[in-house]
């Protein structure tokens, strides 16, 4: 009978400060986070909580350099949200020389919209 399991890191209320894989690579780094394959329903949840004060800041491939940031990118059917539409809320998209593409409707307050 499979059992699961909790492994707890970091769960002081002072502050934590909790690094990993964070050395200098001179070969290939590779971190996976629950990148098995799945025969049930899996969540990675990222500043999830609610915060009472101060900020949350998710800073995603942000450092110098080129990359190449895939999101919901597999042929599976993908729901992707992003923004919400609460208070003061806002969105920013930018792009250099290279362009911005859309492929696909858009929903627009309800209306589709075709783009050519």
């Amino acid at each position: 009978m499979a059992t699961t399991k909790t492994i707890g890191i970091g769960n002081g209320i002072n502050g934590n400060h909790i690094t990993i894989g964070n050395g200098v690579n001179t070969s290939a780094q590779v971190v996976t986070i629950a990148g098995g394959a799945a025969a049930g329903n899996s969540t990675v949840s990222i500043l999830s909580g609610n915060a009472a004060s101060g900020t949350q800041t998710l800073n995603l491939a942000t450092g110098t350099g080129g990359k190449t940031v895939n999101i919901a990118s597999s042929a599976g059917v993908n729901i992707v949200t992003i923004g919400s539409t609460t208070g003061a809320s806002s969105l920013t998209l930018n792009y250099g020389s290279g362009g911005f593409t859309v492929d696909g409707d858009i929903v627009e307050k309800g209306q589709y919209k075709t783009l050519y």
